[in-house]
């Protein structure tokens, strides 16, 4: 399949202090600027020459709220005062900071170049910023899913950082300081480990020639090494019980799988490949699901989830339900016995060519193609190749993943009413 990611090819090249920039020529309204550094919450030991390191869970999130911190006041009023939107966001795998904008956005590209060259960390400011990342924990940790979210997660996995929130827990981020912040900036925050993207009607020669005269700092290297996570193939917890301020009963039921290799393309087949095996068995419009509706042990679909990081793969499907035990039983019985049949050449068809426009609709979005095509090249693969693997998608991809589950890759979490406590 012939898909054609930008217009325009991307110019793509790196400053002598390491900073990789793509600058991409789109007729677009506005001009987006992306700025990524490899640094998720999902890092969190790592070792330079023969010392290892780890990092407080939430620190990278942490990070990323600091790095608006300037000597002059916030970043954002700058932006503001520039017309220019700013955000940012932390995953797994990465931090990345967000322009957009039809005015002086080379100005606020050149601000945020400057904004992550200085680096503004007081005890006062991490003092503060602790409190408001607290509260902002404690909103979510007041809410029933995040409550089965967080169980979910912690039956299933031993080891892996994807048991912890992106956030931090509140005992987490009272542990991060100045020091420790200091201490992951200067190791992750290296120009050799970030890349700024920008996208729009650009001068695309004339941002190449602002951008090699601003680039004039001394540069040191520092070689990161990032440690492997070993995470058993079975869960750490086959059943729990909670009680939780829900109304009625949820069933929550959690997949894992650990992939033999860790290559991107691989762990995106394999996340493709689970969600067709899921949405194939349970999605909305299965027999199964809407025989769950018709009998009354359902009032809707299953909500469903996928985590990929590393070499691991999380994924969890939950539902209200007057009848859990039940409705457990009869998931069982269906994945592992009379839902094979589910997994046919016309199903999958059907499937394919809908997730396959829905995706290329995703794209079509020009800031979220821009997300995606950073965050592919970051891990060494293309959007383009990632639509390519899903042109090529076969049914057969689907029944190897399906005849690798046992149930000891199965957690199952039973969230029920406090009143039955």
């Amino acid at each position: 399949m012939k898909f054609n990611l930008f217009k325009q090819k991307p110019v793509i090249l790196t400053l002598k202090n390491g900073l990789k920039v793509h600058l991409i020529h789109e007729n677009s309204h506005q001009t987006y600027v992306e700025l990524d550094v490899s640094l998720g919450s999902f890092n969190l030991s790592y070792q330079i020459d023969d010392e290892v390191f780890h990092i407080i869970p939430g620190a990278a999130h942490f990070l990323e709220h600091k790095m608006f911190s300037m000597p002059e006041g916030d970043a954002f009023k700058k932006f503001y005062e520039l017309g220019v939107t700013s955000n940012a966001l932390t995953t797994y795998r990465q931090t990345s900071y967000t322009l957009n904008g039809s005015t002086h956005i080379l100005d606020a590209t050149l601000y945020l170049l400057k904004m992550m060259d200085t680096p503004y960390f007081t005890d006062e400011n991490v003092l503060s910023e602790q409190k408001i990342i607290r509260e902002e924990i404690q909103m979510y940790d007041d809410e029933p899913e995040t409550v089965i979210y967080q169980k979910m997660y912690r039956s299933l996995l031993w080891n892996h950082p994807m048991m912890h929130e992106i956030t931090g827990t509140k005992d987490d981020v009272l542990k991060i300081d100045r020091s420790h912040l200091t201490r992951i900036y200067q190791d992750f925050y290296q120009h050799s480990n970030r890349q700024l993207l920008i996208l729009g009607p650009i001068d695309i020669d004339m941002y190449i020639k602002v951008l090699m005269d601003y680039d004039v700092q001394e540069v040191t290297h520092k070689k990161v090494a990032l440690l492997p996570v070993f995470e058993p193939k079975h869960v750490k917890s086959k059943v729990e019980t909670i009680y939780v301020d829900h109304s009625m009963p949820v069933l929550s039921i959690g997949f894992k799988y650990q992939q033999k290799n860790s290559d991107e393309e691989t762990l995106f087949r394999t996340e493709t490949a689970m969600l067709f095996l899921a949405r194939m068995m349970f999605g909305s419009n299965t027999l199964f699901t809407e025989k769950l509706i018709s009998d009354g042990i359902i009032n809707e679909a299953f909500e469903m989830q996928i985590t990929m990081e590393d070499q691991t793969m999380v994924f969890v499907m939950d539902v209200s339900t007057d009848e859990p035990y039940k409705l457990k039983d009869l998931i069982f019985e269906h994945f592992f016995k009379e839902g094979i049949h589910d997994l046919n050449q016309e199903a999958f068809e059907l499937l394919k060519r809908a997730y396959l426009g829905s995706y290329l609709m995703a794209v079509d979005d020009i800031e979220n193609r821009l997300y995606l095509y950073g965050k592919y090249y970051m891990s060494h693969m293309s959007l383009e190749e990632a639509v390519s693997i899903l042109s090529a998608f076969r049914l057969e991809d689907v029944l190897s993943l399906y005849h690798v589950f046992t149930d000891d890759m199965i957690s199952v979490v039973y969230a029920l009413p406090k009143s039955l406590k």
